[in-house]
């Protein structure tokens, strides 16, 4: 690129045409130099070269990476994938894409295409979510009707039929909420009816998970079992404010480190502590981590942490910090006070 002559001036050699390149030193005067020889293409060839000259220094940074890309044969990978970015596709050189100019211009034309490309994929995404609406009212239909006709008596009992109903049962069970609750379909009383249905599917995850889980947790498993129809955070949160009010059977509780889980309303701390005391005691380094009560209750990192700080705080364990680590022991500072007082009065 020649910005000294006006207008400026930009030569364009193609990659395929340069057959060996090296490196000339520069002396007192004269500055470093890479020699480009080429053999032009097609018929009839003509031989020639050129030289490089970098007064101000980067001759090395310019020379490994065109000479990894001769190695390679860069100029070959002319098939891109049907997924490579349009902005690949080889175009004829023009002397105004050079500069800044051409730079501003290549980048308001990448955000275009982004734009458009984002804009299709969000007409793709709408158009599968209304194919799976449907597909999810046919399977409803469908399993209605056979429930009718099991509850008339009629005869559908054939191997084919039972066969198709079983395949039906398995793929309700994988999409998970059939008729998932939406601001649509329940009006003013959305939150309240979202709540209920968390409820009834935390009835059947809560006892896996102790009883207690994160809202964090909560969140994406509840909204992979909604398949589409996706609930946004806040209104989780105010499903999960409902569970105590409307008598569901689990509540909200926030953690003095901020964690904010939904429990059981049988959930008891004291029994956990209990458990991770046992749990010390037994160890074989005589100490437990957050890690080794994330395993063994099956349950989150960050969730593991607030319950040995609770049994911390029941006297069940007392905290060493150390540079590899906080680690829990058991306390044992309260039954040696008791046999300190046993020997006072003996």
């Amino acid at each position: 690129m020649d910005e000294t002559s006006s207008p400026p001036v930009a030569y364009f050699v193609p990659l395929e045409w340069v057959t060996r390149i090296t490196k000339e030193a520069g002396f007192l005067q004269r500055s470093a130099k890479v020699r480009v020889d080429l053999t032009t293409r097609p018929q009839p060839q003509a031989t020639s070269f050129l030289k490089l000259s970098f007064k101000d220094g980067g001759r090395d940074d310019f020379f490994s990476p065109l000479e990894a890309s001769l190695k390679r044969k860069a100029w070959k990978d002319t098939q891109p994938s049907h997924l490579a970015d349009r902005r690949l596709v080889k175009r004829q050189f023009n002397a105004a894409d050079a500069g800044i100019a051409g730079i501003m211009r290549r980048q308001q034309e990448a955000q275009k295409e982004t734009t458009e490309l984002a804009a299709t994929a969000f007409t793709d995404l709408a158009n599968l979510m209304l194919k799976a609406r449907d597909m999810v009212s046919l399977i409803e239909r469908y399993v209605d009707t056979q429930k009718a006709v099991e509850s008339n008596g009629e005869d559908g009992t054939t191997t084919s039929r039972e066969d198709d109903i079983n395949k039906l049962s398995s793929l309700m069970l994988d999409m998970g909420i059939t008729s998932p609750v939406t601001r649509e379909n329940s009006g003013a009383a959305y939150y309240e009816q979202l709540a209920r249905q968390l409820a009834e599917y935390l009835s059947e995850h809560m006892p896996t998970n102790g009883g207690i889980m994160t809202l964090s947790d909560i969140y994406c498993m509840f909204n992979r079992a909604r398949g589409v129809e996706l609930v946004s955070p806040d209104d989780l949160y105010h499903a999960a404010l409902l569970q105590k009010k409307l008598k569901l059977g689990y509540s909200v509780r926030k953690f003095p480190g901020g964690l904010i889980v939904l429990q059981t309303d049988s959930h008891r701390e004291d029994k956990v502590a209990e458990r991770l005391a046992k749990m010390a005691q037994k160890s074989s380094s005589g100490y437990i981590t957050s890690t080794d009560v994330s395993v063994e209750l099956h349950t989150s990192f960050p969730l593991a942490w607030e319950y040995l700080k609770v049994a911390e705080e029941l006297g069940k364990l007392c905290r060493d910090e150390t540079f590899e680590g906080t680690n829990f022991y058991p306390n044992k500072f309260e039954q040696l006070m008791q046999d300190a007082e046993v020997e006072k009065t003996a």
